[in-house]
């Protein structure tokens, strides 16, 4: 990756890109997540796909990026150092996103087509259909 900063260019590449980083440089971080996207995606899908929500995943992909993003002066190591560093903050942020979840009620959408009624809705049915059922049996008498 190839950017002009303050009037020179500079490129962005598996030697350099973890100084940059450490400067706070976005071109970095975009060039982190180019090369890190595939194995972060992974990591978080794996921990959260049983809540079968896109939004919840990409939510934890951004918080690994920015996390690495914002502690990168923290890093101490090369770039198979920095390929591991990522992916933990991206196991952990995937398991607080999980004990998070936990805590929060989850509500179901329960479709009412198929649904089973209760005896009192039964009867209201077949009461307003003009059929009553006789105390004494559990057969059906007409009207």
């Amino acid at each position: 990756m190839i950017v002009r900063r303050k009037g020179v260019w500079m490129r962005i590449t598996a030697e350099n890109f973890i100084k940059h980083l450490k400067k706070n440089r976005e071109e970095a971080l975009q060039y982190v997540i180019d090369e890190c996207i595939g194995i972060v995606k992974a990591i978080i899908y794996n921990a959260l796909k049983s809540y079968n929500d896109p939004q919840i995943i990409e939510e934890c992909i951004s918080d690994t990026f920015l996390g690495a993003y914002e502690n990168a002066k923290q890093f101490k190591g090369d770039k198979e150092d920095f390929r591991k560093w990522i992916c933990t903050i991206a196991k952990y942020k995937a398991i607080t996103k999980q004990r998070k979840l936990s805590k929060a009620p989850f509500f179901y959408e329960i479709e009412t087509g198929n649904a089973v009624k209760s005896a009192e809705d039964e009867y209201l049915i077949v009461i307003y259909r003009g059929v009553t059922y006789d105390d004494e049996s559990i057969g059906a008498i007409g009207p």
